[in-house]
């Protein structure tokens, strides 16, 4: 299972540069204080590059399961990691953690991201 930090997991949404170029984003709800999008990776999907979360920090939910490898860096430290990520799990990103994913499975995986503005 993928260990994640409590202060630093797994998230994305509503970054726009060529880091999301292939994953499928759908806005569900966005108003003045928070966006909520479905987000899919398709099997072998690579983030190119780290980046921060927008806005002030983010909820992410896992729809499907997936393997997922994620690179973190914080405070001049980077590591990464990887495992299997079950449906229903709940991870939290700090607006400070740069991170990048990747779907290292042969599925797409899907989760459901709220960015807070």
């Amino acid at each position: 299972m993928l260990r994640i930090v409590c202060a630093a997991a797994v998230a994305a949404a509503v970054f726009t540069g060529n880091a999301f170029a292939a994953a499928e984003r759908t806005m569900i709800v966005e108003n003045e204080r928070f966006t909520i999008q479905r987000v899919t990776y398709p099997a072998g999907e690579r983030q190119a590059k780290l980046h921060p979360p927008p806005g002030t920090g983010q909820i992410l939910t896992m729809i499907t399961e997936g393997i997922v490898e994620v690179e973190f860096s914080e405070n001049g430290k980077t590591w990464t990691e990887k495992g299997k990520v079950e449906p229903g799990k709940v991870y939290w990103l700090s607006p400070t953690t740069l991170h990048k994913y990747a779907n290292a499975g042969d599925k797409p995986f899907t989760f459901m991201v709220v960015t807070f503005k």
